[in-house]
């Protein structure tokens, strides 16, 4: 849109803006308090503030305001008066730069001008720009390329959607396929909705030969339209392209899941909807750029934006920081957590406009510099993601290293900080947990060869892996765990109690929480106990995939004391010993509400010496709190201690050789 075309108003900058000594002569305004700094809009301003002054702020912050007074029209006029925008969340920039001449300072420049006024995700303008990015991805980045052999992997089954053809899809095997065929893979949210084109034992020759158009959630639709217009022949979306109910298919492809995705050519993530029937193509008007002024230095003039901040899609860790803009749905979902991570790219269907994330860089349709997003790989998790994987040769081990100064971010530490992460992500099944996370197991294992990952844990590094704890369980124990799950599952479940899997809540592990730092070094974690035997076995040999068997056995100092109820706290009581010594009480975390209300105010556990943690001059023992089973010398994990035990105490403690399942 022209700036000609509409009535607009005209702020005029004083001629020195862009002098550097402008600050000093500007003084403060009396109305809004700005001292000539580089941020040009008030935060919290009153709605309606004074007109007519010099200032430059009063202006601009006035001028925004008044392009967002609708949202206000439902008050009263009294109301109106104490309404505040809160400013902080928007931001201004300009889209045309003038050869030769200086952009005014404060004012940054966006590109993409000529569709700055698309607000819809499926517009031309959003899938020319997508395809561009995407391209340029394929052809230049060696490191995306790096983690993929497009032309040489197929899934099982892929949709066949006839680019030629806008009608009926086919389920198509990839013995059918040639193996030169690229893909794309959808990423969504399967709510409450059941597609009308899921796949079942029953369905699967139908749809070998036909899916109808309209049987299609409108999701599904968005993904097939897309991929359609970048050219690409197959689709892959797993209620669709996985036998569903068929529990034998499932766990088959559980374990392809990180082929699947790492090998697609772009992976769609639906970022808002909530199920499979809420589109790719959002139209959001909260979040388009809003033409509001003409801003003129001189005698030049620039047109003046304003736009919703969206939040920082590109560190997904960080959403939680920002109050005013909720976590996207899809981001809340533990198997989603992975398929973006793996996936070489990932374009994500924002609420107005599409950011595309890959290896090396990210970008979004509003024009931020992708410099300035990823030049910390702190601030980019794909990024971050990549730099663990790709930490060949780095040892990380945690046994008998002392005085080794390891990688600041080594294997170890990243794989403990995607752990905590996701698990404070939503499964569906809590039996998906560790298949859900297997993509990225299989990714760690190129950086770890000679290392055992053990449902969650991993053997070199084992001493620090085993010390984790469900800290929210601590406040909200009956909450995460009603009283049937309080029944012993081993037997029922292949997931052992020494790992966080079996744990359905959020986990920190001990090295990054008692240690008050963003995580300690594995050379800062001597192992105590002996490793007598510790092994897993998966189906079809597929870390990735379904856990069938475990097994650890450690031999370490034993421990026996009571866990008693004191005022509404579980505590280790150690009160009174065989010798009649009187020692202190510890509060361990439990990794469930193991002594409730209705129970015993009393039960006898054992705790086994793990590891010494220290951190400079700080240290402390790490030990598993353990329920003996009905077998001698077999254990399950009920939670975890980090503590200095008393002397007297130690003093009482037996060497044994304990199973745990």
């Amino acid at each position: 849109m022209s700036i000609t075309e509409v009535s607009l108003p005209t702020i005029v900058l004083p001629d020195e803006w862009n002098n550097a000594e402008l600050k000093a002569s500007f003084g403060i305004c009396d109305n809004c308090g700005w001292d000539g700094v580089d941020r040009i809009l008030t935060e919290h301003l009153d709605c309606f503030p004074k007109q007519g002054t010099d200032c430059v702020c009063c202006n601009v912050t006035a001028t925004v305001l008044t392009a967002f007074e609708h949202a206000y029209d439902h008050l009263r006029p009294e109301e109106r008066q104490e309404a505040r925008l809160d400013t902080s969340q928007y931001e201004l920039f300009t889209t045309i730069e003038i050869d030769g001449v200086e952009t005014p300072r404060a004012i940054p420049k966006r590109p993409g001008a000529d569709r700055i006024e698309y607000n819809s995700t499926g517009s031309l303008e959003s899938l020319a720009w997508a395809q561009d990015q995407i391209s340029t991805c394929v052809k230049s980045h060696d490191k995306c390329r790096e983690f993929q052999a497009l032309g040489h992997f197929l899934p099982t089954r892929l949709l066949h959607i006839n680019p030629n053809d806008l009608g009926d899809l086919v389920l198509k095997e990839s013995k059918e396929i040639p193996i030169e065929s690229l893909y794309v893979a959808l990423s969504y949210c399967w709510g409450s909705v059941t597609p009308q084109c899921w796949t079942t034992a029953s369905t699967v020759h139908l749809r070998e030969k036909r899916i109808p158009w309209s049987t299609l959630p409108k999701t599904f639709q968005d993904a097939v339209t897309f991929t359609r217009s970048i050219g690409i022949d197959y689709v892959w979306i797993d209620s669709v392209c996985i036998i569903q109910g068929d529990k034998e298919d499932w766990q088959r492809e559980a374990g392809k899941m990180y082929e699947v995705y790492k090998n697609a050519y772009v992976t769609l993530a639906a970022l808002w909807g909530t199920n499979s029937e809420s589109g790719l193509f959002l139209k959001g008007s909260d979040w388009s750029a809003k033409l509001i002024a003409e801003v003129q230095l001189r005698d030049h003039k620039w047109p003046l934006y304003v736009k919703r901040i969206h939040p920082n899609f590109w560190d997904w860790t960080a959403i939680k920081a920002y109050p005013h803009n909720p976590d996207p749905p899809l981001f809340k979902r533990a198997w989603a957590y992975q398929e973006r991570l793996v996936s070489p790219r990932v374009l994500l269907f924002a609420e107005s406009e599409l950011f595309l994330m890959c290896f090396r860089n990210v970008c979004c349709e509003c024009g931020i510099a992708a410099s300035a997003i990823t030049e910390s790989p702190y601030k980019h998790s794909k990024r971050n993601f990549i730099e663990f994987v790709t930490s060949r040769g780095e040892s990380s081990s945690d046994e008998g290293r002392t005085g080794t100064s390891g990688p600041r971010r080594s294997p170890d530490l990243g794989w403990r900080e995607l752990v905590e992460n996701f698990t404070e992500l939503d499964l569906t099944y809590e039996s998906d947990r560790l298949p859900a996370i297997g993509g990225l197991a299989r990714h760690f294992q190129e950086v770890r060869p000679n290392e055992a990952y053990l449902a969650g844990l991993w053997s070199g590094s084992l001493y620090g892996d085993l010390l984790w704890m469900a800290p929210t369980l601590q406040q909200t124990q009956l909450k995460y765990f009603q009283m049937e799950r309080l029944k012993d599952r081993v037997g029922s479940e292949k997931t052992p109690s020494w790992s966080w899997a079996y744990v359905h809540s959020p986990i920190q592990f001990a090295s990054r929480v008692l240690m008050q730092s963003p995580g300690i070094r594995s050379s800062d974690i001597e192992g105590i106990a002996e490793v007598v035997e510790a092994n897993c076995r998966y189906k079809d040999g597929n870390i990735g995939g379904v856990l069938e068997a475990c097994s650890l056995v450690l031999k370490g100092r034993l421990y026996s004391c009571w866990a008693l109820r004191t005022r509404r706290r579980e505590k280790l009581s150690p009160y009174r010993w065989p010798t009649g010594l009187w020692g202190p009480s510890y509060s361990p975390a439990w990794d469930r509400p193991f002594i409730v209300r209705g129970l015993r105010l009393q039960q006898r556990v054992y705790l086994l010496e793990i590891a010494h943690l220290s951190s400079g001059s700080r240290g402390m023992r790490g030990y598993m709190v353990l329920k003996r089973r009905d077998t001698r010398n077999c254990f399950s994990r009920v939670g975890f201690l980090g503590c200095s035990l008393h002397r007297d105490f130690q003093r009482f403690g037996k060497t044994t050789i304990c199973t745990i399942v």
